[in-house]
């Protein structure tokens, strides 16, 4: 799941910057569509660029580790997982929006992956850290996204979780049609789109 965010993180900031870098973010702006229809599929792609990490960190655990690949409730853990990319994916439209306007962008990702990691409990259980990080972890779909694949896995009712992460998703994705319009406005008035 870390690599997942990880690209996330990475592909989606790098995803405007590259369009910036080759001179298209402009023509991407300049476009009838709106620009958040242009970002959104690529934020989504780059978080389906970490499936691949996830998929051979299962095999090699099996092939290597002997680590058993058992999953219970095989449909719901495929779900999940999908769901989870999804969500992920639409909060890399949120993200996505800082390159709009930043241009150094670049340190806001940098600090943000092990705090994620942190608060979603990629890292440690959430039942370790301070009681106030558990409020905080149900605002961010990878908590929900990984609960899903756990009791997906372990054979718990996932359904609850994967809502909750579709859920979590679709309003990272609502904010992050916002932010990029508002910040398309922005690098518009100021006229710093094409700095690099």
């Amino acid at each position: 799941m870390l690599s997942i965010w990880d690209s996330t993180l990475f592909g989606s900031g790098g995803a405007i910057q590259e369009q910036r870098w080759l001179g298209t973010l402009e023509l991407l702006v300049a476009a009838h569509a709106p620009l958040a229809a242009t970002i959104a599929p690529l934020t989504l792609a780059t978080a389906t660029m970490g499936l691949y990490s996830f998929a051979a960190t299962l095999l090699w655990g099996w092939a290597v580790f002997g680590v058993s690949l058992a999953v219970v409730h095989p449909i719901a853990f495929v779900v999940a997982v999908a769901v989870t990319i999804l969500s992920l994916g639409l909060l890399g439209t949120v993200l996505a929006s800082t390159f709009v306007f930043l241009r150094n962008a670049n340190a806001l990702v940098n600090m943000l992956t092990y705090p994620m990691a942190l608060a979603t409990g990629l890292l440690v259980p959430l039942g370790l850290l301070p009681g106030w990080v558990t409020p905080v972890s149900w605002l961010l779909p990878p908590t929900w996204g990984m609960e899903a694949i756990r009791q997906a896995a372990a054979g718990g009712n996932a359904w609850p979780e994967v809502l909750m992460c579709l859920v979590v998703g679709a309003a990272y994705g609502a904010l992050g049609v916002f932010l990029v319009g508002r910040m398309e406005r922005l690098a518009r008035r100021h006229a710093t789109l094409a700095l690099a």
